[in-house]
């Protein structure tokens, strides 16, 4: 299972007026849900999956997760991989930072069977500008 899917922020914020805008842009609530519920469609037990710079998508996973009154011993596992440290709070938060990586934890290269992430076009395309 490998799903990948767009996303609104499109540059990472360079600036006060960037990172401004950028808190604004998000998926709103039922395209996160959606997305959840793609990422989960085969996932079992055994799943690994990881929400790359997405958060709202990884609450709504949780969120579905939850829902469905499934055992968490019987629910995939769910990783956040987030530069903002403000989602530390999620025991399943590692840091990410998608301009180094390589700097990604050693134990996560190769763990995910599915993963959400947000898609970056070049900076002429970002709308941001």
């Amino acid at each position: 299972m490998r799903a990948s899917f767009g996303y609104l922020l499109l540059k990472t914020p360079t600036h006060e007026k960037d990172v401004n805008r950028a808190k604004k842009k998000q998926y709103s609530n039922e395209t996160a849900a959606t997305l959840a519920q793609e990422l989960l469609e085969d996932a079992d037990k055994n799943s690994v999956i990881a929400i790359v710079s997405a958060p709202s998508v990884f609450v709504a996973l949780k969120n579905e997760l939850a829902r469905s009154g499934t055992e968490k011993a019987e629910q995939p596992k769910v990783w956040l991989l987030e530069f903002d440290k403000r989602f530390k709070v999620f025991g399943e938060f590692v840091f990410y930072d998608f301009n180094e990586p390589c700097k990604l934890p050693r134990e996560y290269f190769y763990l995910f069977d599915g993963i959400g992430e947000e898609t970056r076009l070049s900076e002429e395309n970002d709308g941001l500008g």
